[in-house]
């Protein structure tokens, strides 16, 4: 005997079938910034097709660089922003405990990247038209210190005072580049993804013009 198939109806081995296909497809979990990417018992041929082009070591590596912050530094400035002097160095630096590699993984299934960012150096913008770049964190001035104990090889010196600037104010910046590498696991890859900018740090500067004062006798 014959089977037939009502038409608009699925067997229930079929409907059984592609309720388990859906159920699983759902519970597929994307996440980045170093968590876990499972897409794993997907049976559909179309689906695994999906997953393999994620899987792509160097996809990978993209997707968690995209989830990875830089964050500004924070600007320590001597003499302070706040009082800075013509022809005066002033010396630069960021917080040293921002002075470290960042990492961030993605993966799916055995397949995973890692992006790495090294800092490498920072650029100051000093808001009159010239910029500092350092390849360190720099060195935080000392006031306990004797000036002719310590020293510095980031600094600058206006030539200008802010006066007639917006507020009176020369608006500076700071921002930390980054050398970002890729490692990979369960797939061949791995390489250089270049120099990126974190983000900026801005702060105001009021510089002023000491006039020395000749008090020899005439």
């Amino acid at each position: 005997m014959s089977s037939a198939t009502v038409p608009g109806r699925r067997r229930p081995g079929r409907q059984r079938h592609l309720e388990g296909v859906e159920q699983e497809r759902d519970q597929a979990v994307v996440t980045a910034q170093g968590d876990q990417l499972d897409q794993s018992c997907l049976p559909e041929k179309p689906l695994r097709g999906v997953i393999g082009a994620l899987a792509q070591p160097a996809a990978l590596a993209q997707q968690a660089l995209a989830t990875m912050h830089l964050p500004a530094p924070r600007i320590g400035m001597s003499p302070p922003n706040t009082a800075e002097i013509v022809n005066f160095q002033d010396w630069l630096w960021v917080d040293s405990s921002m002075w470290h590699p960042i990492s961030a993984t993605a993966s799916v299934g055995s397949v995973a990247a890692t992006a790495t960012a090294t800092p490498q150096r920072v650029v100051y913008d000093m808001g009159d038209g010239n910029q500092v770049v350092c390849s360190s964190a720099g060195t935080p001035y000392n006031p306990a210190t004797a000036p002719g104990a310590q020293s510095t090889s980031c600094s600058y010196r206006y030539a200008n005072s802010s006066a007639g600037q917006p507020n009176n104010l020369y608006a500076a910046s700071a921002t930390i580049y980054w050398h970002v590498t890729w490692t990979a696991v369960g797939a061949p890859g791995g390489g250089d993804l270049g120099e990126i900018p974190g983000d900026t740090a801005t702060t105001q500067v009021a510089v002023d013009e000491v006039q020395a004062l000749n008090t020899a006798s005439r």
